[in-house]
């Protein structure tokens, strides 16, 4: 398990966000990352400040936009309450500050995976009334890579369909459906295996 680390350093750009961040809606910005592949959905923490972690999100990586860098997009966010960076450093024992990905510049990669378990299992101690969160984001991105195959995942969509239908017809839009059924996730470990190999095959 890995991730991304993201300052948003560009002050325009971030009061903007912030702004846009009143209602939590999801936002794009174009990044240069390295080994993360187009459609692969990771968790990123954001900051705000050099001195916070603010947010943390899914992260999907889009095409490509502009030279070396792609089309990034954030959602499902759960704010932090502005972590501070020197509390999670002197947990860890190490400096995580190197790892940002700065907007301005755009460029940089996963962080590496011992650091990212340590750093999240960091947060969780600062934050352990975000845990539930937390395990909620990571098995959105965990099975993003997955789909559903056979005659169980037509059961499985066609529920899916009808509440779709149903949230659409009660808020008069599909942007209640897009919202709700973007949070549908399957906890890790619900499932006897023999079961989940049945549900979700790569």
């Amino acid at each position: 398990m890995t991730g991304l680390l993201v300052y948003f350093d560009e002050a325009q750009r971030r009061d903007f966000i912030q702004t846009e961040l009143g209602i939590y809606e999801p936002f794009s910005d174009a990044l240069s990352v390295k080994d993360w592949a187009i459609g692969q959905v990771s968790l990123a923490l954001l900051g705000f400040s050099e001195f916070t972690i603010d947010y943390i999100a899914l992260a999907k990586r889009g095409k490509r936009v502009v030279t070396a860098k792609s089309y990034v997009e954030f959602s499902s966010l759960v704010s932090l309450d502005s972590i501070s960076v020197e509390s999670l450093e002197s947990r860890l024992n190490e400096r995580i500050r190197h790892h940002f990905i700065k907007t301005a510049r755009g460029i940089g990669g996963l962080v590496p995976e011992k650091t990212w378990v340590a750093l999240i299992d960091a947060i969780r101690k600062e934050r352990p009334q975000l845990s539930g969160d937390i395990d909620r984001l990571a098995s959105l991105a965990h099975y993003s890579a997955y789909r559903l195959s056979g005659q169980i995942a037509e059961i499985f969509l066609q529920e899916r369909d009808a509440l779709g239908v149903a949230l659409d017809i009660f808020s008069g839009s599909n942007k209640l459906r897009k919202n709700v059924l973007s949070e549908w996730h399957q906890m890790k470990d619900r499932y006897p295996k023999s079961i989940s190999k049945i549900l979700l095959q790569r």
